[in-house]
């Protein structure tokens, strides 16, 4: 099973509540938030690690969940945890999600409070649905925090999205079709799926069957327009070295349908 049909498997189990977008009134907006922000390079320090590939797993629930923990980790303790957290330990061990079958990322965040997450070198990532190996000795990291922007499943927004990247990497979920696979960053990403451009239809929260992360935001003057930056678990070798820029306020294939926080418990 390839890695979209794989995620898409969880996704489509659920169609939840649906999303519709509201009006945004944009001169607000940017009074509130800066035209950029990137996790990435933050005054010349990135908190953000390399790009990982989930390869044949349909694990991008845990690619993402993981990586918002790892990222709130670095933010919170500038630099000083940045640790390598494992998926595989997710993918095993966590009876709150499928494996290699799919997931949600709001439920990794509950697995890594309720139990702790070890780092990468205790369970390596093999990208398949191996047992779960018992590391009762390992250093566990947990999420203090975490839940839905908006509060809930479905209740997202670009305020609400721009509020908790401010704090820090969010993930979120996004329908991957035809053009979504072939990116190529020569221009921003706004979509070829039924889920993008009218923001006035409802998206079927089901109809996602991706989860990424966003590390920031930014304006691009050529296009008059601003955009996300989602951050893929498909290698560097995608995008623009494994990231997209999508555009912002149109509900781009769903990237603005629903989106998780977490918060790492530093200790």
């Amino acid at each position: 099973m390839d890695r979209v049909r794989a995620d898409r498997v969880r996704a489509d189990r659920v169609m939840g509540p649906q999303h519709r977008s509201l009006p945004i009134d944009w001169a607000k907006v940017w009074q509130e938030y800066p035209a950029a922000l990137d996790w990435r390079d933050i005054d010349g320090v990135s908190y953000v690690p390399t790009i990982r590939d989930q390869a044949g797993c349909g694990s991008c629930y845990a690619f993402a969940g993981i990586g918002i923990l790892e990222m709130s980790l670095r933010i919170q303790s500038n630099n000083a945890q940045a640790v390598d957290l494992s998926e595989q330990n997710v993918v095993s061990c966590s009876h709150y999600d499928q494996g290699c079958g799919g997931g949600f990322t709001y439920l990794v965040e509950r697995y890594t409070h309720d139990f702790g997450v070890v780092a990468e070198a205790e369970t390596p990532y093999l990208a398949e649905d191996a047992a779960c190996v018992p590391t009762p000795n390992a250093r566990r990291y947990r999420a203090a925090e975490y839940g839905y922007v908006g509060g809930y499943r479905g209740n997202c927004s670009v305020d609400g999205m721009l509020s908790a990247l401010s704090e820090g990497p969010i993930a979120i979920s996004v329908y991957v079709d035809d053009a979504f696979r072939a990116y190529d960053g020569t221009s921003l990403f706004r979509g070829d799926s039924l889920l993008s451009g009218d923001t006035d239809s409802p998206v079927p929260l089901g109809r996602t069957n991706h989860a990424v992360i966003l590390v920031g935001w930014g304006y691009d003057e050529e296009e008059d327009s601003p955009f996300w930056i989602l951050r893929n678990s498909w290698g560097a070798d995608w995008g623009i070295g494994g990231y997209m820029k999508v555009l912002m306020g149109e509900n781009v294939n769903g990237v603005e349908s629903k989106a998780a926080y977490v918060r790492a418990l530093v200790e």
